[in-house]
């Protein structure tokens, strides 16, 4: 769809600024707006998964690829926040998605996705045969 809307029903309080369906339908909840270093952060990472999908290298199911699509969406997110560390709105999510990053990429360490996710400059490329149908997604 490469669509987005702001969606006051997404659920902030548990950190979900931002949804990409395997459409490319993009919702955004209203805090994700209460800044411009969040905002940019947030539209990086869903602009991230549109992307991936408009690229044929999405999977949003379970899995390693999944992993490998949230760990890149979340570098993206954190490289836009890079020049807003007075952004008190920012910090918090900042570490939060620090961290997820940090476990996604650990628990993809046995992986055969594992060495090119952590090269500089990283690949996210997925096998495949492990992406989302071009029935499912497309834009």
């Amino acid at each position: 769809e490469g669509r987005a809307e702001i969606d006051p029903n997404l659920e902030a309080s548990e950190g979900d600024l931002g949804l990409t369906s395997p459409t490319g339908h993009v919702r955004i909840d209203p805090e994700a707006l209460t800044s411009e270093g969040l905002a940019k952060s947030i539209i990086a990472h869903e602009g991230t998964h549109v992307a991936q999908i408009g690229e044929g290298n999405f999977h949003a199911f379970d899995g390693a690829e999944q992993s490998v699509n949230e760990l890149e969406a979340l570098r993206a997110g954190i490289a836009a926040s890079d020049g807003y560390s007075d952004d008190v709105m920012l910090i918090g999510y900042r570490s939060d998605w620090q961290s997820e990053a940090n476990s996604l990429l650990d628990s993809l360490r046995d992986t055969s996705y594992y060495n090119e996710i952590s090269a500089s400059p990283p690949s996210y490329a997925l096998d495949p045969g492990t992406t989302c149908p071009p029935a499912v997604c497309h834009l």
